[in-house]
């Protein structure tokens, strides 16, 4: 909806008007009720999920006291013009104007959208907004190549691939995450305590780092770090470098780098001050094949 009153596509224009061979008033009127409580969905969806939440929770009289006080709420404006017609002069008259405060509400939709964003798990922010990122882009598309001039048959393709994308990308949202093993936290101390004695598999990584996103996202995925934990058991140690930390800089500085991302394999026994290092952006052959070299063991 916001997108829609940022002029980024348009909704088709619905016409509930009936034939006048076959007039049906009380059909048109409820079809213009039913559309008109559709769109204000997004107006009224935030202030009344919790009522009709609670609502669905009690006796049916009070389930059906709920729904006539909302539906008797949205068409108060109506029965108050059909009373008293004069009463539709006290609305602004059209004009210019309107362009603008559509544009405003459609940024106040999508500041709600943001809100209810902030409702969802911390895990789930960013799988959240790339589900919306594909529907602003199925927008624009429909309205760069399907507007009204547009062949039937080309509405009704894209409209189906458009629905089908947004869908999966939902579905993506809604599909359960993988379990991944426990990262340690570096810290001195039990760095020092591991080094040797186990094989350790460090990364160094930060939230401002994009490329260190990638890695986590293409080779350190939940399914290869499950896959190395079974074959060699390693320490999985995690260096965070959002913030200042001169110990974990130190430690970057004697790997012979002071860039990242970059992880360390270092193996078990006496050869553990000479890590495997993996920099920059790499796939999840390199890291199988440099914990294969790094902790000489043979996959299991």
């Amino acid at each position: 909806m916001g997108l829609s009153m940022l002029g980024v596509f348009h909704l088709p224009a619905m016409d509930l008007r009936l034939d006048a061979k076959n007039s049906n008033p009380r059909l048109c009127s409820y079809l213009t009720g039913l559309v008109s409580t559709f769109l204000a969905t997004p107006c009224s969806g935030p202030l009344l999920g919790g009522v009709l939440a609670w609502a669905f929770t009690q006796p049916l009289p009070v389930l059906m006291v709920v729904f006539w006080a909302v539906g008797l709420g949205m068409s108060l404006p109506y029965l108050v013009i059909c009373v008293d017609p004069k009463m539709a002069n006290i609305l602004p008259r059209p004009g210019a104007w309107m362009l603008v405060f559509e544009q405003v509400l459609g940024f106040m939709l999508l500041g709600t959208a943001l809100y209810l964003l902030s409702i969802l798990p911390v895990a789930l922010h960013f799988k959240a907004l790339c589900a919306l990122l594909a529907c602003a882009i199925c927008a624009w598309l429909w309205g760069k190549f399907c507007g009204y001039d547009a062949p039937v048959l080309r509405r009704r393709i894209c409209g189906i691939l458009f629905v089908g994308f947004i869908c999966a990308s939902f579905f993506w949202i809604l599909a359960p995450a993988e379990k991944t093993p426990a990262w340690q936290a570096f810290t001195v101390k039990k760095f020092m305590a591991d080094l040797g004695s186990k094989p350790m598999l460090v990364e160094f990584t930060a939230d401002w780092c994009p490329n260190c996103k990638f890695v986590e996202a293409s080779a350190l995925t939940a399914k290869n770090l499950a896959a190395l934990s079974s074959r060699y058991n390693p320490v999985l140690m995690r260096v965070d470098l959002t913030d200042p930390n001169p110990y974990a800089e130190k430690l970057l500085e004697m790997l012979g780098s002071k860039s990242i991302p970059l992880t360390a394999l270092f193996p078990q026994g006496p050869d553990s001050l000479k890590p495997l290092v993996l920099r920059d952006i790499y796939g999840s052959d390199s890291l199988f094949d440099s914990a294969k070299k790094a902790f000489g063991k043979k996959p299991g």
